[in-house]
């Protein structure tokens, strides 16, 4: 990995202690349910009723003793599967944090199967390769530019959960447009939906940056789900927000459902990282096959 420089490290540490202090603030760490059903007529019949919840960007947050709270409430949501789209850790997955994210992930993934991507944070950090070799022993499945398919017991239909983690996502900091390796992401999503069969399954996909929101509807991408917008970090009048990383000023993609074509683009608001009264939360999903 190259030599992070002077600047960014004290950027980041800057950013750590903002998050932490955010964190104290009364009501900062109450849980909020986003409920979304998602209706196609490419839902298989089989998958009619399919229901998962989705993390986003837990930065190692704690919700009570051991995250009991944050536990309870991803069991209260009775998933069929639990999704991950990244962010992970704060700066590293070292010390205090990775016991915090090795206890988290035992826990929920004995809720239900999680499957999950990595984000910046986790491209950055020097101890990737072991985040990946623990979540991988505690039974997670981390998707890395990689297609699967899922299936209901006993159906023999599935849908095809896509996870996209460029290969790169280490090798720059700051927006896609500075770093000009927007053409190269491009490239890869577009070698990932290719290997998929000609005729499609229903497909969620997993992908952390909401930025490329237009390259997920070009590639023709059903149900996609991003965080690392963190709400927008405040709520400014009419709905709008304040600040997004990637995104600048008054940020277009930062919480909600974005529709173009064929494509729905989730973003949650995310668990963790820096917020001024927006509140922390846990997406909940559930497929609905409409008939033609």
């Amino acid at each position: 990995m190259k030599e992070t420089s002077l600047r960014i490290k004290i950027l980041r540490a800057v950013l750590d202690i903002g998050e932490r202090t955010l964190e104290k603030l009364p009501g900062a760490d109450r849980i909020t349910f986003r409920n979304y059903r998602f209706e196609s007529d490419r839902i298989p019949a089989a998958f009619d009723g399919f229901r998962f919840v989705v993390l986003a960007d837990v930065h190692a947050r704690l919700f009570g003793t051991k995250n009991a709270r944050l536990i309870r409430a991803v069991r209260s949501c009775r998933p069929e599967i639990i999704l991950g789209v990244g962010d992970w850790i704060r700066t590293d997955y070292s010390g205090h944090d990775a016991a915090i994210l090795r206890e988290l992930v035992s826990e929920i993934s004995g809720i239900a199967p999680l499957y999950t991507i990595l984000g910046n944070h986790e491209g950055r950090a020097d101890h990737k390769d072991e985040l990946i070799r623990d979540f991988t022993d505690l039974g997670v499945r981390i998707l890395q530019d990689e297609n699967i398919s899922l299936g209901r017991e006993g159906s023999g239909e599935t849908i095809t959960l896509t996870g996209l983690y460029p290969s790169y996502e280490n090798s720059f900091y700051g927006s896609l447009r500075e770093s000009g390796i927007g053409p190269r992401i491009r490239e890869e999503y577009r070698k990932v939906m290719q290997e998929l069969p000609k005729e499609r399954p229903f497909q969620i996909v997993l992908s952390h940056r909401p930025e490329l929101f237009e390259l997920y509807s070009e590639l023709g991408m059903d149900l996609v789900f991003s965080g690392h917008a963190h709400g927008g970090l405040m709520k400014l009048p009419g709905e709008r927000r304040l600040l997004a990383p990637d995104q600048g000023l008054l940020p277009a993609y930062t919480h909600g459902a974005y529709r173009k074509g064929r494509t729905t683009m989730v973003v949650s608001q995310g668990l963790g990282g820096p917020r001024i009264a927006i509140r922390p939360e846990i997406i909940v999903g559930e497929l609905k096959r409409k008939e033609h």
